[in-house]
């Protein structure tokens, strides 16, 4: 059964925000932020809402639940972070680390620190307190001209921070002793365009000349190469881990897009193609979920062996903006531009 927004007293839909448990989801809209709970999705799950100053739906920049779920952080083209309850919708702090717009950040596994990062270096601040621990500058960094942070991430006993920067090095930061410990130069001057950390916090996967290299974090040896097609135009993106040796990309050029899978251990891949419009979202039971823009339905595949083992004909639902596989649960839910839809068993 679909549920209309404009019967929740909905504006216009920009973004939905998922927290990691999926308990809870945030709806950006034109004039504020609204959380729901997702088990009913129903007026009476709406928790709390968050007024925005100005229309700024295609400028927050982030979003994302702490782990506990008890506070959600955002930030948009201005300087500022903001911390918000999740129950409540107050705004408990608000930060200016440094003084640079499209701040990167990260939140530790307990929920406690904040790690912030832009052109001018890195901080990191006390959720709970709101205050600024420590301020790195680029130049107390050592960084070379050009050198920015393009990604973070906390140890899982948050006894860590490792950032790394477009030029490929990786710095290891000690929360409790307040400093670097640990360089590793990855590429010398290649330029690294994006980069993602395994789950055990082991390997780095990185895009350097739109080829793939996978190296371990901790000794900075490259383990694996991948040379992606060069002519053709093609473009990778999307690409995250599903578990400590599986992460997938996605290649998009102007007629498809696949979706490759690569195995860090057995160094095998597998693909799936689809149009080029094509939705598709993966789970945590290693699943991949596709919908077909063309045909109008929904397939699932097993990633293990490749097997297609479902699918549901959906052309009664309007055309779908986003789907959003259920790690909770064998669920997909449908996103349209003015419509939530009931989740699906699948």
């Amino acid at each position: 059964m679909a549920m209309s927004i404009k019967q929740l007293d909905l504006p216009y839909i920009s973004k939905i925000y998922f927290s990691e448990s999926e308990l809870l989801f945030a709806v950006i809209t034109s004039s504020e932020i609204i959380i729901f709970e997702t088990a009913s999705m129903k007026e009476k799950s709406r928790i709390s809402r968050i007024p925005i100053n100005k229309p700024i739906r295609n400028d927050i920049r982030q979003l994302k639940f702490t782990n506990d779920d008890s506070k959600i952080i955002y930030s948009d083209s201005t300087a500022k972070i903001y911390v918000h309850s999740t129950i409540s919708g107050i705004l408990l702090h608000d930060f200016l680390p440094m003084l640079a717009k499209n701040n990167l950040f990260v939140i530790s596994p307990n929920s406690k620190y904040l790690a912030v990062a832009n052109v001018y270096g890195f901080a990191y601040c006390d959720i709970t307190t709101g205050k600024i621990i420590k301020c790195l500058l680029n130049s107390e960094l050592q960084l070379l001209n050009y050198e920015i942070i393009i990604n973070m991430n906390f140890h899982v006993h948050d006894t860590y921070i490792f950032f790394v920067t477009n030029r490929g090095t990786i710095f290891c930061y000690n929360i409790l002793l307040k400093k670097v410990v640990h360089i590793i130069i990855l590429c010398g001057m290649l330029i690294v365009e994006k980069c993602i950390f395994s789950p055990d916090e082991c390997k780095l996967v990185a895009i350097i000349n739109n080829n793939i290299h996978v190296w371990d974090l901790y000794t900075g040896k490259l383990e694996t190469k991948i040379i992606i097609n060069t002519n053709e135009n093609i473009l990778i993106d999307n690409f995250q881990f599903i578990n400590d040796s599986v992460f997938y990309y996605q290649k998009i050029t102007n007629k498809i897009k696949e979706i490759v899978f690569f195995d860090i251990d057995d160094k095998t891949s597998k693909t799936i193609s689809m149009g080029k419009d094509d939705l598709f979202s993966i789970s945590e039971f290693e699943n991949i979920i596709v919908y077909d823009k063309t045909k109008r339905h929904l397939k699932k595949y097993l990633i293990r062996n490749w097997k297609k083992i479902d699918y549901l004909n959906i052309n009664h639902v309007p055309q779908l903006k986003e789907i959003y596989g259920m790690k909770s649960s064998q669920k997909v839910l449908l996103i349209e531009d003015l419509l939530f839809n009931d989740r699906y068993p699948f």
